[in-house]
């Protein structure tokens, strides 16, 4: 037991007096509030012995104030030794209440502290109590200016019951998954920017961490997706201990250490990430924050026995961690009654037409899921093969499912063996071993040119497989093969390289997606579906989104995507003709909530009615043939001289509301001497260089309905063509004079 020499007016009124004499020395520099920390120091430990705390047992870890830094507080306070939370000190006057500031430095910063779980806001004034972004209480406020009072500074009771919560704050258990995800995510989040702070800050340590991650994991990573990266990596490293019932408090290298005894790629990801002490103590506040809030997670008591408790856990993570990152990769967890429906749908489709009676739970049949490692899919397998048979074995690995199987690693230390024989062996996979199935959701972002490694680029020896989709320029289609530049595209063409083209002897099979359904009828897809009728000997499409684009969210089987969505079934069996196209089946379901969707799948089978034949064109749609008057009439296309995605200028000065700006702009282009010409015309650029729109482009063919005029703009001397009217957005053709205004 110890006593309490002080009563609370004595704390303050010394927290008051040297306050006043620190703000009101002219000789003082630094910002005003640099002068709060040394009083603030000592009133923290008068506040630790007014709660009936040892002042030695409360230690003040001062940070160095860097104003660029929005993820580090000024103090990090500790109580035997464990973390309990952390202080953020402003300018006096400023106020407590981070939600109330103006500046947008302080009001940047609070976006990210808001993620911690024990938090005190004070300008020496004010103190205020803040966890997982809510005010705890009211603000607390001396009686009295700081400033002013001196020795007459005076505080209510309240800032003894303020500290006292926070002194004696430990994390609480999450009772169940969702609860788990969302807190998780906040910490992952903080992780994320302080790692991207840092980096931007030029830190030794994280620098060479992330060029070793490139070399590892991802070449083309920004240092934004590196951060991303290495936040959600550590985070999910961190729970997967929990799960193995491992300590988080004794330090992450021995967590790391106890983990790659039973999952060893899991346990060397998380120690090549965390090992580095200069790291770890870069990244403390989170860091830190992360492992004491983790720590307390209890795996069994949140799951309760529930096998599907996870089931959405990552779905819920990213709402919160980051809803954007999302929704533009498409990462949305599969409901169960998907996967149920195309599981059940692949095991029919290898009894009836691979010959195989147990289906999927064949021997022979080799399963992978590129994209995720869903294991929904397991426990479906398991179901299918009934209580009686070994669980299938599910093998994990770390890899880029899209990039060169062909490639050799050229470095790895030593210390990551398990990483690089991770690489190894799925890379042996790729190459080696015959995969029947290939089953998942792959992930959605469109205009992900680069984004698609091997698959996408190829390499020296081999062209690149998303070449074979890539329609020939007679096709006339070329303005719309851009949409194959999208991750969706890239894992369907990994999968049928996979199934159905890598290996000779062994190229039969199935892939089984679900995804967006712009390839069903999209122009730029023309060369895919005339693959996949060449390749395979029957497509089945379900139509998932009969409502179209951006129906009722609760019609929708991903509640978040606007976009259509579809299940393919694409099959090759043994007995192929390669001369006839595939038969492609299509149907709908039902319009409606997504109940009436989900129970719809549940009785699908390959024999139930409403089936319907789709066209056999090679490059046809995947849609139904049309049915009475409706398929007599001519295509709207067929009625047109012209048919193309409209006018793109692509500048905006060949734009004006009245046509003498336009012959002014004009005149003043063609006048111009040959080297100010360029700059004046406003080329595209890629890499500093003039690209597909410049001066010297020499134009192949005219606007239809326009005589074409094929003199380069650099060769221009003649007057304008005489400006014409248009209510869309005018063009130049591909680098031809300006012939419309609007």
């Amino acid at each position: 037991m110890f006593t309490v020499d002080m009563t609370l007016r004595e704390a303050a009124a010394s927290f008051g007096y040297e306050t006043k004499a620190k703000l009101s020395n002219v000789a003082a520099s630094g910002e005003p509030e640099d002068q709060l920390r040394a009083p603030l120091e000592r009133l923290i430990g008068d506040m630790a012995e007014l709660c009936s705390l040892r002042r030695d047992d409360v230690s003040s870890v001062g940070e160095s104030r860097l104003s660029d830094l929005n993820t580090r507080p000024d103090y990090a306070i500790t109580v035997g030794n464990a973390l309990a939370g952390f202080i953020e000190v402003k300018a006096p006057g400023k106020g407590a209440d981070p939600r109330k500031f103006k500046d947008k430095h302080d009001k940047r910063q609070w976006g990210k502290l808001a993620s911690l779980p024990n938090l005190i806001y004070t300008d020496g004034n004010e103190f205020a109590l803040v966890r997982d972004g809510k005010l705890v209480g009211e603000v607390v406020r001396f009686s009295g200016d700081i400033e002013t009072a001196g020795a007459d500074l005076d505080a209510p009771p309240g800032l003894v019951a303020l500290f006292g919560d926070f002194f004696r704050w430990n994390p609480s258990p999450p009772r169940d998954a969702r609860q788990l995800a969302e807190m998780s995510a906040r910490l992952c989040r903080l992780l994320r920017d302080e790692v991207s702070e840092q980096v931007r800050n030029g830190s030794l340590a994280l620098t060479a961490l992330a060029t070793d991650w490139r070399r590892l994991f991802s070449p083309e990573a920004s240092d934004e997706e590196f951060a991303d990266g290495y936040a959600q990596a550590v985070t999910f490293g961190m729970l997967m201990a929990r799960a193995r019932e491992i300590s988080l408090d004794e330090g992450l290298d021995r967590a790391a250490r106890e983990l790659g005894r039973t999952s060893s790629l899991i346990g060397a990801a998380l120690h090549f990430l965390t090992f580095n002490a200069e790291n770890q103590a870069t990244l403390k506040t989170s860091l830190g924050t992360l492992s004491r809030v983790l720590h307390e997670v209890h795996w069994p008591a949140i799951s309760k026995g529930d096998p599907d408790a996870w089931l959405y856990f990552y779905e819920d993570f990213l709402e919160v961690y980051d809803n954007e990152l999302r929704k533009k990769t498409g990462s949305y967890y599969t409901p169960p009654e998907v996967v149920n429906a195309m599981i059940r749908l692949t095991d029919d489709v290898l009894r009836e037409r691979f010959d195989l009676p147990a289906g999927l739970a064949s021997p022979e049949v080799a399963v992978a899921d590129p994209a995720v490692a869903q294991l929904r899919i397991l426990g479906e397998l398991a179901e299918i093969m009934g209580p009686d048979s070994a669980p299938p074995e599910l093998r994990m690995f770390v890899t880029d499912a899209l990039a060169n199987p062909y490639a050799e690693m050229d470095w790895i230390p030593a210390i990551f063996g398990s990483i690089a024989e991770s690489r190894r062996r799925a890379n042996e996979i790729k190459l080696k071993e015959p995969i029947t199935v290939v089953i998942g959701n792959p992930p959605y972002k469109e205009k992900a040119k680069g984004r698609g490694g091997w698959v996408e680029s190829g390499d020296a020896a081999d062209p690149a497989p998303l070449a074979e989709w890539t329609p020939p320029p007679e096709w006339g289609v070329g303005a719309h093969t851009k949409h194959l530049r999208n991750l969706y595209v890239y894992f369907w063409r990994w999968a049928t390289w996979k199934v159905l083209d890598h290996d000779p002897a062994s190229d039969s099979g199935i892939v089984c997606f679900i995804t967006v359904a712009g390839f069903l009828g999209g122009d730029g897809f023309q060369k895919m579906r005339d693959y996949l009728r060449r390749t395979t000997d029957e497509v089945w499409v379900i139509d998932c989104s009969p409502e179209g684009h951006q129906p009722e969210v609760n019609t929708r089987v991903f509640e978040a995507v606007q976009q259509p969505v579809c299940i393919v079934l694409a099959s090759r069996s043994p007995e192929t003709d390669p001369s006839a196209p595939a038969k492609v089946r299509f149907r709908r379901l039902p319009a409606g909530h997504h109940r009436e969707k989900f129970a719809a799948l549940e009785k699908l089978t390959l024999h139930t009615e409403g089936w319907r034949e789709c066209p056999t064109g090679w490059r046809a749609p995947f849609f139904p043939k049309g049915e009475g008057a409706w398929a007599t009439y001519p295509a709207l296309e067929d009625l047109f001289a012209y048919d193309g995605s409209g006018v793109m200028p692509g500048r905006t000065w060949i734009l004006a509301p009245d046509k003498d700006s336009l012959i002014s702009r004009w005149k003043t282009l063609t006048n111009a001497p040959p080297d100010k010409k360029e700059d004046l015309f406003h080329p595209h650029l890629r890499g500093g260089k003039p690209g597909d729109k410049h001066t010297k482009k020499e134009v192949k063919k005219g606007l239809p309905g326009y005589e074409a005029n094929f003199t380069t703009v650099a060769d221009e001397r003649g007057d304008p063509s005489r400006p014409r009217g248009t209510v869309s957005a005018p063009s130049t053709g591909s680098g031809s004079s300006p012939t419309t205004a609007s």
